[in-house]
């Protein structure tokens, strides 16, 4: 009888209508604030992912962006060689990289060829290692003398600029007048 008092004065009621035992008053406690740590763990991860996908995506963008850059240059390096080309080159199509209208359509990226190997080159490597940039002529342009004597014409190029790093690859097309 002397034990059944004990336990009785050991079990109290506590404000939500259960029943504790008198060693586990800090039980709710301690519950309360492992459930508030695991919410804010959960909260903690969720940031970590998101973070680190934000980072992926400005890593991309980056890329893509130095993609873009690249191939500018490859084809401002193209429109560089046509000025600087000597008119029979241009007009022999003497180099690898200058084109004839109709014979490379350099918007099918399987046609581009800068491999260095056989005589099949249609480009050539731009000014960065994963850049190439090759020249289309168009003829002579709407406007510009027919004439066969010595007289200049002014002749239409499309020049194109590739860059291809990391996966991705960047496309510019620019068009350039060069009088010969």
């Amino acid at each position: 009888m002397k034990f059944m008092k004990k336990k009785k004065s050991l079990i109290k009621k506590n404000l939500a209508g259960h029943f504790m035992i008198g060693n586990e008053k800090g039980s709710m406690a301690i519950l309360i604030a492992v459930m508030i740590l695991v919410v804010v763990s959960l909260i903690g991860i969720q940031s970590s992912n998101t973070s680190t996908l934000e980072v992926q995506i400005a890593s991309a963008e980056r890329t893509a962006r130095e993609n873009f850059y690249k191939a500018e240059g490859a084809a401002m390096r193209g429109a560089q060689e046509v000025e600087n080309a000597e008119p029979e080159v241009l007009v022999d199509r003497s180099e690898d990289w200058i084109n004839e209208k109709n014979d490379v359509d350099f918007l099918d990226v399987s046609q581009w060829d800068y491999d260095g190997l056989g005589s099949d080159d249609n480009a050539e490597n731009g000014p960065f290692d994963d850049s190439f940039f090759g020249a289309i002529d168009e003829g002579v342009t709407k406007g510009s003398s027919l004439g066969t004597t010595d007289t200049s014409q002014k002749h239409k190029f499309r020049v194109y600029g590739r860059c291809i790093s990391e996966n991705e690859s960047a496309f510019i097309e620019v068009g350039y007048i060069r009088k010969f």
